[in-house]
């Protein structure tokens, strides 16, 4: 799936190439191409220099700067990452993995239910 069509799906606005390939997702720590990951915790900040994720869910205002030698990381820009990243988990978006999320079995409810706390 292009990366435009993910932005689009999910109603993040995209900085970067939108014609490039998504076939997964995973964490910053373990992503390589073709995934994309997400930035939630200022902690994890450190890790955007060398994730191998082709792109991130990311909040506005946040600068992506890249260690030498790697290739850019596209943002799609949310006001809450991480539920675009679980929001593109519990999707019916093709390109997911087959691996069941440890959240498959939570209620749409009980994700409906915090997004309106957030």
């Amino acid at each position: 799936m292009k990366l435009s069509e993910v932005a689009e799906k999910l109603s993040c606005r995209l900085e970067g190439d939108p014609n490039a390939e998504v076939t997964g997702i995973s964490g910053m720590d373990h992503a390589s191409g073709g995934q994309i990951t997400f930035l939630a915790n200022r902690r994890y900040f450190p890790l955007l220099h060398t994730t191998r994720a082709t792109a991130i869910f990311i909040e506005d205002g946040i600068r992506i700067e890249r260690d030498p030698g790697l290739p850019p990381l596209a943002a799609l820009r949310s006001n809450n990452p991480y539920l675009a990243f679980i929001a593109a988990q519990k999707s019916a978006i093709t390109f997911l993995p087959t691996r069941t999320p440890w959240f498959a079995n939570t209620a749409a409810s009980a994700i409906a239910s915090f997004c309106k706390m957030v």
